[in-house]
């Protein structure tokens, strides 16, 4: 953690074990000048949940609403009872897909909608005020500064979601999830109950057509798979250890959005998680790609968010969206997304070498995406087992960063190697340990780690060309100490040292 952050994180403990609000709660603001979403910083997520806390101790919870400026639009009495899930939604001009999403959600046991309308121009707004279920907000804060919504629904889940599953969606997102044909999604929450978990983690899987974007048109009320039903293969190109605070899962990036519209390694987080049950102790993150709760409270199932952004609306939308920069980074993958849509305009993300038709949730468990653990003879005594191993490797791998940081080399081997002991099959261990071998010039064993990663993720491009980076770095030395050893000059003579890697 940086020296500037760890003062300020003591300094915000200080404050508030004095009571000193006022002073928090500009600490707080100040520093969300400078870092206003976690796309800036990841503590902004803290510093969000920090703030809203001592609005709500220095005035009221109705003053935090009015910071944030969150005002209800519909009349309806709220009438949430116990055990109901809620879903939490921010809308911008969704008055096409609105419908279908509302449909699908209900479907699957959806009882309540906190929506918030974040200055809809089309009808949105009218038509979320006509539907019963629904408990419409709006707000012209800027989303950004609203650590994209995440702050909106921190506000709302403190009033009325305090004690219940909520999902956290956008309203091109639908959630798919092992058997989700026959199972709704109040019994997915009673199995993460017997679980013992607060938290679902998914992968995000970006759905199309097989026409241009511009020709793929959607019509209101329509399924949306009925209209973009395929999806990349390879569903992601980057697989480490997510790097957030909490560190407690595996991110993924890339997909079909980095095949056209490339972008850096990390571009493209396809990360998520839903669906989470809240608690005052649980932290919000922006574009809900993460977690504060331990990985120990995260299922070890997996779902699926199928993401359909690329209706013919899309041209239009990324090119708005570009200019009023109010998503991660300033915008930057919609400027992507814009500047290659005016470079080609029948553009499209169909490719048969890359594209599968959607069939159902049994296709995407044996693809990968979504994980189910098998049925156990006896699921108490696994789930023990399974809990404690995970603490033990969350707290391996804290104090191996520990010791990073402080130099200890030997230290830090020695952990992720006891990670890799409890858990053969922990990608991001053997990761980690082919990146600080490579740094520290001990080629052969980056070299093994890096293979025994690949066997665990054979699609990964950065790994395999780490892998043959090694490869090529161990050669040329081999030669080099053939030619130094022999005064060999000649190419044909040199190349016997390539298989010989002995450092």
């Amino acid at each position: 953690m940086p020296k500037q952050l760890d003062g300020f994180v003591q300094r915000l403990a200080l404050l508030e074990a004095e009571q000193q609000w006022d002073a928090v709660v500009d600490a707080c603001q100040q520093w969300l000048i400078v870092y206003p979403n976690n796309s800036y910083h990841p503590y902004a997520n803290q510093v969000h949940k920090h703030l809203i806390h001592a609005l709500i101790e220095q005035g009221s919870l109705e003053a935090a609403f009015s910071a944030y400026q969150l005002v209800r639009q519909d009349r309806k009495a709220p009438a949430i009872s116990a055990g109901e899930l809620l879903c939490c939604v921010v809308v911008r001009n969704e008055a096409l897909r609105l419908p279908y999403f509302l449909a699908y959600y209900r479907q699957k046991g959806v009882t309540r909608f906190l929506i918030v309308d974040n200055g809809s121009t089309d009808e949105t707004l009218a038509y979320l005020l006509a539907q019963a279920d629904v408990y419409v907000w709006s707000s012209t804060y800027s989303f950004k500064a609203a650590n994209f919504g995440a702050a909106w629904f921190e506000l709302l889940l403190q009033r009325y979601g305090i004690g219940h599953w909520v999902l956290l969606v956008d309203a091109d997102e639908l959630l798919y999830y092992p058997g989700c044909e026959q199972t709704s999604l109040l019994q997915l929450c009673d199995e993460l109950r017997r679980q013992d978990v607060k938290a679902y983690r998914a992968i995000l899987l970006d759905m199309y057509s097989d026409k241009a974007i511009r020709e793929t048109h959607y019509t209101k009320g329509e399924d949306f798979l009925s209209v973009c039903p395929y999806f990349d293969r390879r569903y992601y190109h980057v697989q480490a250890l997510f790097q957030d605070p909490h560190m407690n899962q595996i991110g993924y990036s890339g997909g079909v959005r980095r095949r056209v519209f490339g972008g850096t390694q990390w571009s493209y987080c396809l990360n998520k998680v839903p669906l989470l049950y809240y608690s005052p102790a649980c932290v919000l993150t922006g574009g809900q790609h993460a977690t504060n709760y331990p990985s120990d409270k995260i299922s070890s199932d997996r779902g699926c968010v199928l993401h359909f952004k690329f209706f013919s609306s899309f041209l239009s939308y990324a090119a708005t969206e570009a200019i009023r920069q109010e998503h991660a980074g300033d915008a930057l993958e919609y400027r992507h997304y814009a500047a290659a849509i005016a470079d080609e305009q029948a553009l499209t993300l169909y490719d048969p070498a890359q594209s599968l038709r959607f069939q159902d949730s049994h296709q995407l468990i044996e693809l990968g995406i979504m994980q189910r653990q098998p049925a156990d003879d006896n699921p108490q005594e696994s789930r023990t087992k399974l809990l404690m191993r995970r603490t033990q490797i969350t707290a391996y791998i804290k104090l191996a960063e520990t010791w990073f940081v402080k130099g200890d080399l030997q230290r830090v081997l020695a952990y992720y190697e006891k990670i890799i002991e409890l858990d053969p099959q922990c990608l991001p261990a053997y990761l980690r340990l082919a990146y600080i071998l490579q740094e520290n010039g001990r080629f052969v064993e980056a070299r093994s780690y890096a293979v025994q990663a690949l066997t665990l993720a054979p699609d990964n491009i950065p790994l395999q060309n780490m892998a043959d980076n090694l490869a090529a770095t161990l050669a040329g030395r081999a030669c080099d100490r053939l030619v130094k050893a022999n005064g060999i000059t000649r190419v044909n003579d040199v190349s016997i040292a390539l298989g010989h890697y002995d450092d």
